[in-house]
Formats: structure tokens, C-alpha cells, sequence
């Protein structure tokens, strides 16, 4: 029998992309605001709302969700929903694991290269790099704490964290949107 991996941000293109690389080794169950899939489960952060089924038999997470911090101005409530996502979305799944008392091997969780913040320098950053001072290093460092808090809570037997730049696919997302006025001759090389 294949172990189980949930994945969160069902409809992001890195869990798409994570689906297509694993389901032939995994039996693959996702979480999203609408589901539709057979393998899709509804789930609701601001609720606080998951569906029990989807974690069941699940041995390991892959925490991909959240807002993209490109597609809308930041207001207040903008900010809110990207750190939500985020942030609130671990937690929640923290603590269903808990109410369950469920274990599992492995809680992998995305994270941002945002977390080393926004200035300019001459700096060459590392894993070991302290976290900036704006909102995306914050969001950042918060998202990172309850992450590993997966493994040291005893949730999960080990909790890693992948900090990622921009994603560029030809299909979706940031290139997308870059090519545009590259193809129009005024976009940068």
C-alpha cells in the first residue's frame, strides 16, 4: 500500500507540479478552498475548518498554501490573507493533528527567500543568515517557527522547510506575466 502525502495550495503550480512528481509513488490527497478532484478535500483556514478525511491514513505534509504576494495591493486586509495562509493555515493543521492525536513521518513546508528581507546589500545569504525586519521576513519567520514546531511538539517526526524565490514557469505565474511585455519588445532582458 502507497503511504499518503497531504498537500496543501492544491491549486498553486507547485503543487501541481509536486503532484504530477509523486502520485506514481504516493497515494496523493490535497486541501483546497474548492474542491473538485476525488482527491481533494475542502478545507477552510478562516473557519478553522478541515475535513477529517482528509487526513486520514496521511504520513506525510507538504504545506504549499498561500496567497500570492504579487497579484494584489498590499492593504491591510491583503497582508492579512497572505499571512494567514500561511501562518494560520500550519497552525491549523497543527492542531487537527493534535485533537487527533495523530503522528506523522514527515511536515515539509515551503518558505520565501522573503525571509532574509528587503534591502539592498552586498550580502550573500544562508540558511544560518538571520531574518530581516519588514512583512515578508516576519511572515516568513513566523511561518518557518510553526513548521518546525511540527517536530518539536511531537507531531511529526521531522519538520523541514524549503525557502524558495520566485517560481517561474512558462505556463503560469511570474514568467507568465513577465513575458508579456518581453514579447511586446519593452520588457527587460
Amino acid at each position: 500500500m502507497k503511504e499518503v502525502i497531504l498537500i496543501t495550495g492544491a491549486n498553486g503550480n507547485l503543487a501541481k507540479q509536486a503532484t504530477k512528481a509523486l502520485e506514481d509513488n504516493f497515494q496523493i490527497k490535497l486541501l483546497s478552498r474548492k474542491p473538485k478532484l476525488s482527491n481533494e478535500y475542502l478545507w477552510d483556514i478562516d473557519k478553522q475548518y478541515i475535513d477529517p478525511n482528509s487526513l486520514n491514513d496521511v504520513n506525510h505534509i507538504i504545506h504549499l498554501s498561500g496567497a500570492s504576494i504579487s497579484a494584489k495591493r498590499w492593504t491591510a486586509k491583503r497582508k492579512q490573507e497572505i499571512f494567514s495562509s500561511r501562518v494560520n493555515s500550519a497552525k491549523l493543521l497543527l492542531k487537527q493533528l493534535s485533537v487527533r492525536g495523530q503522528k506523522i513521518s514527515t511536515f515539509i513546508s515551503a518558505s520565501a527567500v522573503g525571509y532574509y528581507g528587503n534591502s539592498l546589500t552586498d550580502s550573500v545569504f544562508d540558511e544560518d543568515s538571520p531574518p530581516g525586519n519588514d512583512f515578508l521576513s516576519n511572515v516568513c519567520l513566523e511561518w518557518e517557527q510553526t513548521a518546525l514546531s511540527f517536530e518539536s511538539l511531537g507531531f511529526a517526526d521531522k519538520s523541514s522547510v524549503l525557502r524558495f524565490g520566485i517560481i517561474l514557469d512558462k505556463t503560469s505565474g511570474a514568467l507568465k506575466s513577465m513575458l508579456f511585455p518581453i514579447k511586446l519588445g519593452i520588457g527587460s532582458p
